[in-house]
């Protein structure tokens, strides 16, 4: 690139908030690993740190990044695990997530805030705070509320998560971003890309789009591959910078600098989360859209359909956090385009109507193909009347007639052709999907709560098709399909098929590539009822395999000798867990994602022969039981391999309620539940595999 070209590139993204100097310390004892960075999609909201990783070592140590005071201590099975808030001076304060264990000078506020409770949680704020020196060891990296091991670390200002790469902790970066695919979609019945309503992705190589250009015209949203790499990983990683230029003008610029645990599903409206759940990449919006405004996006980008028609020279600037930028240019051609020459004219009533086949329903745009469509005339009419408003277009390679339907309403929609063959009728049923208001339209029922959607929009059933079930799960309906099934959301809805009686032991799952993930089996007159965040693909299924429990063992760990039972669930997934030891209940951790639960005693037991009692129950009502036999070693745990200052004894910690100043420390509560790695149906009790890469 000329430097005059790259100096207006810098200047149009402007430089990142960037402490002088470093003013963190990386906080762990290991050389700079970056598994996630600060922006990127996460269920319900952007990523609020980094993800540090140590190659799967979970003895590691995690220190204090600056000296400050830890005024709050959290642990969890979910979410953040357990994690260390401390504080430092104007203003900032850093959070350390996912630990496997605290260090030693923290267990006497740890069992604090533990005792009297019945299960593993606590969240406290530490009264008095205690004091911390920059590279004291607050405990172990670990898989805590996870399923990858890592740390998640975050660095807030007056509250508000900020990108830690920009406010105090550069790394070393000689990697700029990679600029890999394009894509174009269509989002209402008059705009197309190369003539057609169909999603189209384009490559881009050595700065240049290799199969554009990009023709369309209307409301189309472009949306863009990019990714970073870090020094010392393999792993794509999300740049701090995407902007659009087109023209010569800057359209729309996304700078991940800032994020809030307060807006709830706001990536959906900044990231493809169809293309995310099927692990096809992370693509960032280019233009804006419905909803409310993203905070990452500092310019929103106009609609595309403001665009002339001719020819439009654009490119897209991918920057990284340490000032390195990749370019990449295209052009687009805006042009009008018809399948074929057709005309529309009354074919009076509708008869022999038919259901149509392979209906494209995108938000409140209803494409109906109609191969016959350039033959002759056709005509279009909604509830029985008359419009003119449907558009001739292409799906495919099929004629089609596109419009926009209602999202409170339902509509039926009919389409005739007057071809060579005699006059042909084809119909589509919409189902309204209007918040707060009960849906029901045989064979399915469903509610969307408005704290759940963004807006009203419509969905259409799509017919059932056979399946095979999984392992551990055995069909017992067909696959109920739904359209129009990842508009974006805030959280989970609740459906019901109408399946009639079902055998013992079954649910409802809902389907995504070849997985199925536990819904429900809540039973309210015909319709067996479950919990969803996108629609898509639905079963019932049959659980047939009961829990399974693995041998107990026991490892050694920095933090102290740790029971480990492996417990997994093939069909419907673990509800309970009980574990005793000596006869005794005591309390653990589940880790969902690594199927086990883990059990870190507060005080080692004696050395010697230990009896270990689990007992599993699963989602429908299997269990499993299992008794072992266990020898608890007489040596301590290893030690931290590097030397660390030594940190005081922690005072005890008092309950989760602290003044106005001491919840500044916290910007808003970091998700409970932790997300799954592509399931977009969960249980509001019990994600099936938590992650948070």
């Amino acid at each position: 690139m000329p430097l005059a070209a790259a100096l207006l590139t810098l200047a149009a993204l402007g430089p990142p908030a960037r402490a002088e100097g470093a003013r963190f310390l990386y906080p762990l004892a290991y050389p700079p690993r970056v598994s996630s960075t600060f922006g990127t999609y996460r269920i319900g909201h952007h990523h609020a740190g980094m993800d540090l990783t140590t190659d799967g070592d979970s003895t590691v140590a995690v220190r204090a990044a600056a000296d400050g005071q830890i005024v709050r201590l959290r642990r969890n099975d979910r979410g953040f695990g357990r994690a260390v808030y401390i504080a430092h001076d104007d203003g900032w304060v850093t959070v350390y997530a996912h630990l496997s264990g605290f260090a030693p000078a923290l267990m006497p506020a740890v069992r604090a805030a533990a005792e009297g409770r019945d299960g593993f949680a606590f969240k406290v704020w530490q009264r008095p705070p205690i004091p911390v020196k920059r590279g004291q060891v607050l405990g172990w990296i670990g898989t805590s509320g996870t399923d990858l091991v890592h740390l998640h670390f975050e660095t807030r200002k007056q509250s508000a998560p900020v990108n830690p790469l920009t406010n105090g902790m550069p790394l070393p970066d000689r990697h700029p971003p990679q600029i890999r695919r394009l894509l174009a979609v269509p989002r209402a019945p008059d705009a197309h890309v190369d003539g057609r309503l169909d999603e189209r992705m384009y490559r881009f190589e050595d700065g240049a789009l290799v199969d554009g250009p990009v023709i369309l015209r209307g409301d189309v949203r472009l949306m863009v591959e990019a990714v970073d790499f870090i020094d010392g990983m393999s792993r794509a990683v999300t740049p701090y910078a995407v902007e659009l230029h087109i023209d010569g003008r800057l359209w729309h610029r996304s700078v991940y600098e800032a994020a809030s645990y307060v807006e709830k599903g706001h990536t959906e409206l900044d990231y493809h989360p169809r293309l995310r759940a099927e692990g096809e990449g992370m693509f960032h919006t280019l233009v804006g859209g419905p909803g409310p405004r993203v905070r990452a996006h500092r310019k929103v980008g106009r609609p595309l359909s403001r665009l002339r028609d001719g020819q439009h020279a654009a490119r897209i600037v991918a920057r990284d956090a340490a000032g390195l930028e990749a370019e990449a240019r295209f052009r687009i051609e805006v042009a009008r385009t018809r399948p074929c020459a057709t005309t529309r004219r009354g074919l009076g009533k509708p008869r022999g109507v038919v259901e149509a086949e392979g209906v494209l329903l995108r938000d409140r745009m209803l494409a109906i193909p109609v191969p016959e469509l350039c033959d002759g005339p056709y005509d279009v009419r909604v509830d029985g009347d008359r419009v003119s408003s449907a558009v001739p277009t292409r799906l495919g390679e099929t004629p089609a007639l596109a419009l926009t339907v209602p999202g409170d309403e339902p509509v039926r929609v009919e389409v005739g052709v007057k071809a060579a063959a005699g006059r042909r009728w084809r119909r589509a049923q919409t189902i309204a999907g209007p918040m707060d208001r009960p849906v029901e339209d045989a064979p399915i029922w469903f509610e969307l709560g408005r704290e759940s959607r963004f807006w009203d929009y419509p969905t259409l059933f799509l017919g059932t098709a056979e399946h095979a079930g999984a392992p551990g799960l055995e069909p017992v309906s067909p696959l109920y399909r739904l359209a129009n099934g990842w508009v974006p959301t805030k959280g989970g809805s609740t459906l019901g098929l109408a399946v009639g009686p079902v055998p013992p032991k079954s649910a409802l799952y809902f389907h995504e590539r070849g997985r199925y993930w536990w819904m429900g089996r809540t039973r309210r007159g015909r319709y067996l009822r479950g919990w969803t965040v996108h629609f898509g693909e639905y079963a019932v299924l049959r659980d047939t395999e009961p829990p399974a429990i693995g041998a107990p063992r026991v490892e050694p760990h920095p933090a102290g000798h740790r029971l480990i039972v492996p417990v997994h669930d093939e069909g419907s997934g673990v509800r309970h867990v009980r574990l005793m030891v000596d006869g005794e209940p005591v309390i653990f951790e589940r880790q969902r994602g690594w199927s086990r639960i883990v059990w870190l005693p507060p005080e080692p037991p004696k050395p010697g022969p230990h009896t270990v009692r689990v007992e599993v129950e699963d989602r429908v009502g299997f269990t499993d039981r299992r008794q072992a036999k266990v020898v608890w070693p007489g040596s301590p745990a290893p030690a931290p391999t590097r030397p660390t200052p030594t940190m005081k004894a922690a005072p005890a910690a008092k309950a989760d309620a602290g003044p106005a100043a001491a919840a500044r420390a916290d910007a808003g509560p970091p998700p409970d539940a932790a997300p799954a790695p592509t399931g977009p149906a969960l249980p509001p009790d019990q994600p099936p595999t938590p992650t948070d890469p």
